[in-house]
């Protein structure tokens, strides 16, 4: 809710309440969010025991050799239901990004595209038209320091990034 009205991570309240006035501070409670962690480990689980927790609500998840890639199910079924188990075991107000890729960092690119409660794939049909809709900034992993040092490179793009020369991408470290 506090993202759609434009306040985000880093913001002391004294800021959000400038963008918000009617903005309510909750008090952490890092047991609630391990609770949910772990609740939604159990639930991903059912699926697939090859589950990586990447941050507190972030998880990559390899589904090569699943019960559910065995038994025919197609990546977006198998995000939809996750979806809809996430919503009775953790509540309905709990939605969840899915980005579903032949790798983690595009995996984590499709989950970002359509927040909150997307569901995107990125894959060889579809990686260049998605990467030209978006800028440097938006990807994984790319700050507004190393977009500088990528565009010192020559480098101003998604696409551009993508096409760039391994060893040039080295030479720039």
């Amino acid at each position: 809710e506090a993202k759609a009205l434009g306040l985000g991570l880093g913001l002391s309240v004294v800021e959000a309440k400038k963008i918000y006035p009617d903005v309510i501070v909750m008090m952490p409670d890092p047991e609630k969010y391990f609770d949910a962690n772990r609740r939604f480990r159990e639930l991903l689980n059912k699926y697939t025991d090859n589950v990586v927790a990447k941050s507190v609500d972030e998880f990559a998840i390899d589904f090569t050799g699943s019960p559910a890639i065995r038994s025919g199910m197609a990546m977006e079924e198998i995000g939809m239901r996750i979806k809809e188990d996430v919503k009775k075991s953790l509540g309905s107000y709990v939605t969840i990004n899915v980005g579903i890729a032949p790798n983690r960092f595009l995996a984590k690119l499709a989950a970002g595209l359509n927040k909150p409660n997307g569901m995107d794939r990125i894959d060889h049909t579809n990686l260049r038209d998605t990467l030209s809709k978006l800028s440097l900034i938006d990807l994984p992993g790319i700050n507004y320091r190393y977009q500088a040092r990528l565009n010192l490179g020559g480098i101003y793009t998604p696409l551009q990034f993508l096409d760039s020369d391994l060893d040039k991408l080295k030479r720039r470290k």
